[in-house]
Order: structure tokens, then C-alpha cells, then sequence
């Protein structure tokens, strides 16, 4: 009845009272804040039970409408008494201590409204970014925490504001300090064992990704994939140096690989179809079902994730990711299953390579892929070489006596010639063919400059003479060499015709010698 009649008039109060500024409604909540902390320091009561969500959506009522009666890119006198007083690095303090017991979540809200929901740019402001980056150390510091959605909210917003303005990223990285005595800017590679930078942005998603929560994983992973495609080069290389971004999506394609049954049809692994995203799959809607089917969904979801990162990622943040999965993945992993002596593991592992290979779309990747299963040699192969085990051995399938492994080797080559590297023509083809005189290696003369346009014209014309001189000499020296072959010819032939006049010549005396023994022996007889 008291608290009736307390509110009561407390209303008519401020009915009667003259209005007041937004100034002062905005001191007036911010002070009932900081005096329920004063006179409870030690209550141990949930923060819903008191009055500061109340007037922390009060003030961020007031800031939200200061800023609709100002013109563009002009600060209010509340949001000026925000920034100059460090209100936001005082709650950033108690949320995170949490108290009292839910403060955190209060304070994760009341950030993410303000920067969500405030149209200047307040990033930029050092007693904006301080608390900010203060705040994105704490999330995703304990698995499965009440905070989770609160703390996903809160870094795609910020995230999101990275996007928009990529230079902002640099408040947010933790370089080391430079030291009084050398006067060198700070750089990654400057720094020292004991003093590494920091990227809590990346950190926290990291932690994030890793949660039970399907909805809160998949939310942090698109995180990650705004943070590695900013453009900015330093950030970059604080990812794939100082944290361990690379190394945990390697090892969870490790994971999921190892969770598959050691032997699948062919047929069934290449009719699955997976993209990365929230997994809507349910075994009883699905007709073709098969035992690991569930299994190689995830696997390939995630490797279709971690192709869209290389793919759309920072050049340095592709790099390294591509060859983080060679590392730990392709080399101690796929290489050994792929070279085993079971037909039935030789089918399986190539069935899953040649399911990695038609959905890698990322340059950086397929060249990994690429130089893992040909090698780097370009040279002439000659019988007897061994440049690159796995290529000799996949090569050497194409002829083997399971019809089955034959046809997944060939596969494996098709899939390996649909795609557009260079290196893969180079290295299964044209490498025996350089050696011939299939192709015309003579370079095009340079073409001429064109200050000597007419100096090279007259000398074309000039040419054009002496060739035609030249070509009318030529012509003269065949006809002439003609005339002379056709002499020699009918000389030879009159030759020919003279011998064979003498040959019937001494024919005629023979047989006139006959004749006169003829007549000499009548006549004795």
C-alpha cells in the first residue's frame, strides 16, 4: 500500500514539476545506476530484480532520440556526457565481474543496442573502442554459458562494423608496445616470444565456434569469415600467426574425417550433397539412407566452409589455411589411406578424394590439392622415374585388376583435368611433348615503334623492291637452269639414240656376215 501511494506521487511530482532537458533525464538515470551500487555493495541479488535494465533502456532512449532532433554528424550534449564521463568503461567493469549476478548480460545488451542503433560512428572514439575491446575478451571465455546469445549478438555487431570500415580493425589488434630505445614501428615479425599480439575478436569466436549450440556455432564461424576478408594486410597476418584460426579448422576436418565408417560405396558418397550452414537434415525424411551418411554430411559441410574461406578470405588468410589442411590433413591423414593395399580402403579414401576435388572452388586450394596428388615435376618422364609417389601409384591403378579401382582412378584423373590449373595439363601431358616438334616455338618478331612508323614504311618499300629484283633474278636463274636440264636431257637421249643406231649398225653387219657363210658354203657344196 505504501509503494502504491509512493508511485502515486511520485507521478504527480513530476506532473506538476517543470520539464526537464534530456541532459538531465540522462543524469538522472545514470545516477540512480551508480547509487544502487553505493548503497548495495554487497547484495547478492539478480540484476532483474533491481532497476538498472530499466534505466539503461531509459538512457538508450534518450541518446536514440537526442540524435533524431540533431543534424547529421553533430554530438549531443547526452552523448558528449557519455563519452567524456567513461560511462561505457564503467559498465564494461561490471559486467565483467557480473555482479550483480546477470550484469553481464545487461551490459552485453545495452552495447549492442547503442552501437547497433546509434547512427554516428562511435567506434573511432578511444572511450568507445576501449570498453568495446575490453568487452570482446570476456565472451566466449566459458562454454555453454547463459551469455552465449548475448555475446554472439554483440561480436557479429561488431564484426559487421569491420566490414563497413576495415581501417576500424586496427583498434582492435593488441600489438606489442615499442620500448623506449628503438624507435622502430611496431611490427609482427618485431616482436618478441613474451609479448605476442592479441586478436580477442578472433579468439572469442574461436571459443564460440566450438559451442553445443548448433545456432551459436554457426553465427560465430560467419564471423570468422567477415573478420578473414577484411582487407586489411596486418590483421591478416595476426590470424594466421597469433591465433590458432588455421590450426582448429584443420583439425576439426581431421575429426569429423576419423568419424567415418572405414568403408562407403563410391555410389553413395558422391550422391550426397552438402553446404555449409545450419543443418536442416533429418534421417527420417531421408529415402536414401546409408550407415555414415550423417557422418559425411558434416564433413563435407565443413569442408565446403573452409573452400568458401580460402575462397573469399584475405590472400595471406587463404594461404595458410590451404596449406594448414595439407598439413594436417591431406599428408598424414588422406595420403597414407590413399597408398594402403585393401581395395575396399583404396576405393573409399579415392571416392572421398574425388569428392573433396569437385567441390574445392577456391584457387588457393585446389592447388594444394593440385601439388598433393601430382607433385611439381614438369620435366620429360623417362621409364623407370619416381618423381612423385601418390601420382605413380594412382597412375599405375588405371591398370589394375579390379574393375572397381579402375574406374575410380580414372575418375580421380577426369576430375583432376576438369579443373582450370595449368600446372595439372602440364604435368600429365604436355611434359612428354615439350621435346617434340609438335608445336612452333619461334617467337613473333616485337612490332615496331611508332616514332619509326615512316622510316619503317620506306624501308618496307625499299624491301619490297630488291625482293621483287631478287624474286625476277630467281626467276630468270630456274628458267635458265631449266633450259639447261632440258639440253642435258635430249643431248642424253640423242646419246642414247646414236648407241642405239650403233647397236643395230653392228647387227646389221652380223647379219650380213651370217649371209655371205651361207652363200660360201652353197657354193663348196
Amino acid at each position: 500500500m505504501f509503494n502504491r501511494f509512493a508511485a502515486a506521487l511520485h507521478h504527480a511530482v513530476e506532473a506538476l514539476a517543470p520539464q526537464q532537458t534530456l541532459l538531465e533525464d540522462f543524469n538522472f538515470h545514470w545516477k540512480s545506476i551508480t547509487h544502487y551500487f553505493i548503497n548495495n555493495k554487497d547484495d547478492k541479488k539478480p540484476v532483474q530484480e533491481s532497476n538498472i535494465p530499466s534505466h539503461l533502456e531509459n538512457m538508450l532512449a534518450l541518446l536514440t532520440q537526442e540524435e533524431n532532433q540533431m543534424e547529421d554528424n553533430q554530438t549531443g550534449p547526452c552523448m558528449e556526457h557519455l563519452l567524456q564521463h567513461k560511462i561505457l568503461e564503467t559498465l564494461h567493469t561490471l559486467g565483467k565481474a557480473d555482479c550483480p549476478p546477470g550484469m553481464k548480460q545487461v551490459v552485453l545488451i545495452f552495447f549492442t543496442n547503442l552501437i547497433g542503433k546509434i547512427k554516428q560512428p562511435l567506434l573511432p572514439h578511444i572511450n568507445v573502442y576501449k570498453p568495446v575491446h575490453g568487452l570482446l575478451k570476456v565472451c566466449g571465455n566459458v562454454r555453454a554459458a547463459p551469455t552465449e546469445r548475448e555475446e554472439m549478438q554483440f561480436l557479429l555487431l561488431v564484426c559487421a562494423k569491420l566490414r563497413q570500415d576495415p581501417y576500424l580493425v586496427n583498434f582492435f589488434l593488441e600489438l606489442p608496445k615499442p620500448t623506449l630505445k628503438s624507435k622502430e614501428p611496431v611490427s609482427l615479425s618485431s616482436s618478441s616470444s613474451g609479448n605476442q599480439p592479441e586478436f580477442s575478436l578472433v579468439d572469442s569466436l574461436l571459443n564460440l565456434a566450438q559451442s553445443p549450440d548448433t545456432r551459436i556455432a554457426v553465427k560465430a564461424c560467419e564471423g570468422l569469415m567477415l573478420v578473414a576478408s577484411l582487407p586489411e594486410k596486418l590483421a591478416a597476418q595476426c590470424i594466421t600467426e597469433y591465433t590458432q584460426f588455421c590450426t582448429l579448422l584443420a583439425e576439426r576436418l581431421c575429426t569429423l574425417y576419423n568419424a567415418l565408417p572405414l568403408s562407403m560405396d563410391p555410389v553413395d558418397v558422391d550422391s550426397v550433397e552438402a553446404k555449409w550452414g545450419l543443418d536442416v537434415y533429418s534421417d527420417a525424411e531421408d529415402q536414401n539412407m546409408f550407415p555414415g551418411k550423417r557422418q559425411l554430411i558434416s564433413l563435407l559441410s565443413w569442408f565446403d566452409y573452409c573452400d568458401q574461406i580460402a575462397q573469399n578470405a584475405h590472400p595471406i588468410v587463404a594461404k595458410a589455411l590451404a596449406m594448414s589442411m595439407k598439413e594436417r590433413f591431406l599428408v598424414p591423414i588422406i595420403e597414407p589411406l590413399i597408398l594402403q593395399t585393401s581395395e575396399v580402403g583404396i576405393l573409399t579414401s579415392t571416392a572421398h578424394l574425388v569428392k573433396f576435388l569437385q567441390m574445392t572452388t577456391s584457387i588457393d586450394l585446389l592447388e594444394v590439392f593440385v601439388y598433393f596428388i601430382l607433385g611439381r615435376g614438369t620435366e620429360q618422364e623417362v621409364p623407370g622415374m619416381t618423381d612423385h609417389k601418390l601420382r605413380q601409384r594412382l597412375i599405375a591403378r588405371c591398370d589394375h585388376l579390379s574393375d572397381e579401382i579402375i574406374i575410380m582412378s580414372l575418375k580421380l584423373f577426369e576430375t583432376l583435368l576438369k579443373k582450370p590449373h595449368e600446372h595439372i595439363i602440364n604435368n600429365l601431358v604436355l611434359r612428354n611433348l615439350q621435346t617434340r616438334v609438335y608445336i612452333d616455338r619461334t617467337a613473333l618478331p616485337p612490332p615496331p615503334a611508332d616514332n619509326e612508323g615512316a622510316r619503317t614504311d620506306d624501308n618496307n618499300v625499299d624491301d619490297i623492291g630488291v625482293n621483287d629484283e631478287n624474286e625476277v633474278h630467281t626467276n630468270q636463274v630456274d628458267e635458265n637452269q631449266t633450259v639447261d636440264i632440258q639440253q642435258v636431257e635430249n643431248e642424253t637421249v640423242d646419246d642414247d639414240h646414236i648407241e642405239n643406231q650403233a647397236d643395230d649398225g653392228s647387227l646389221v653387219e652380223n647379219q650380213a656376215d651370217d649371209s655371205s657363210h651361207v652363200e660360201n658354203q652353197a657354193l663348196h657344196l
